[in-house]
Parts: structure tokens; C-alpha cells; sequence
């Protein structure tokens, strides 16, 4: 995919991993996404080409509106209501995410921001209100074995980041995820 032409020169922010907006954006319930593009205002061409570069190979994107253009950073925002669009949205986040950086890299847009993969609790004993609640993969913890999840709290009506073990994840990918110091356990044996 190749970007846009362009004739952005300069400093490139690059792009930006998911934060307290994937957290807030989980508040309705239901999973919401984002991409917010940046671009230098008046230049060509404007960040719709870049949305558009991108859903040609991202159907995914189709389900994201346009919600603001402020100077040069446009940001669409869609929910994701299904099991299969999340999975979908989780399938393309990684490849979306290069193509940002690339084009950030290399002096076609000033920077970037999009959502985490989404997933959703579940099978929690000591807290079984936060099961079915959505969530973005931050990360993963090696010392203490949980993954990382943003989301928005009911409990404490605010964005948080908690640890959670792999069991009670739903990672969306119709596989049952395991950590990956056990993947990197695994992989080392048969080599």
C-alpha cells in the first residue's frame, strides 16, 4: 500500500499506542475505535485520502465515521457491535499500525493514533461484575504472567488499567491465547 502523494517534509511524531481514549471509548458499553490522522493543515493530500488509501485494503475501516476535523488531525470513530467486527478490527490494528509508522517515517503525515485490539473480560470469580466488559490490550506483564487491559470502570466510573490472566480474556481470535513467555517456552523446544 502506498501512501498518498505528498509534500510533507519535517518533524514526524510518531505514532501514538493506545491510551486513556481506549479506555474512555469502552464507556457506552460497547467497543468503540478510532484513527485519528494528522496532517499539516492546507497540505495535499488531506488525511480523507490516507482513510481511504487504508479501507481499500481494511473493510473494517468502512464501519468508522468521520467525527472531527480539527486543522490537519481528522479522527473517525466507529462501534464495533459484533464478535466478527472486533475480530476483524483486532486482525487489521497490527498491520494498520505499520502503515502509520511508515508513512510517519517517512514524511507523509505528521502523526497518528489508533485504538488497541479490543477485548473482553470474562469468567472473573473475585470480581464477576466486570465480566462481559470491554476493554484494549495494553500489553503484557512477564514478571507476573496477566495481561494488560485498559477500560472504563463502572465501579469506579473512570478509565483504568488492570491485570488480568489469559484465562480470563477473550481475545476475539477464535483461539485460546496463551502468554507469550509460553509461546517463547514452546518455540525454543522445538528449535
Amino acid at each position: 500500500m502506498s501512501a498518498p502523494s505528498s509534500q510533507v517534509t519535517g518533524l514526524q511524531p510518531p505514532v501514538l499506542p493506545g491510551n486513556a481514549a481506549d479506555q474512555r471509548l469502552c464507556q457506552s458499553g460497547l467497543p468503540t475505535v478510532e484513527l485519528c490522522i494528522d496532517q499539516a493543515p492546507l497540505t495535499l493530500p488531506r488525511p480523507d485520502a490516507f482513510f481511504a488509501a487504508l479501507s481499500e485494503d481494511f473493510p473494517v475501516l468502512a464501519n468508522l465515521q468521520l467525527r472531527s476535523r480539527m486543522f490537519g488531525a481528522w479522527e473517525w470513530r466507529g462501534t464495533l457491535a459484533t464478535p466478527v467486527l472486533i475480530a476483524s478490527w483486532n486482525r487489521a490494528e497490527p498491520h494498520l499500525r505499520r502503515q502509520l509508522e511508515r508513512w510517519a517515517e517517512s514524511g507523509c503525515i505528521r502523526g497518528a493514533r489508533l485504538s488497541n485490539p479490543v477485548v473482553q473480560l470474562q469468567d472473573l470469580v473475585v470480581k464477576p461484575e466486570l465480566n462481559g466488559l470491554f476493554g484494549f490490550k495494553r500489553g503484557f506483564d512477564l514478571q507476573r504472567q496477566r495481561w494488560m487491559v485498559g477500560f472504563h470502570d463502572p465501579g469506579h466510573g473512570q478509565p483504568v488499567v488492570k491485570l488480568f490472566k489469559t484465562q480470563n480474556i477473550n481475545f476475539f481470535d477464535g483461539t485460546s491465547a496463551a502468554s507469550p513467555r509460553v509461546l517463547v517456552a514452546a518455540s525454543e523446544t522445538s528449535a
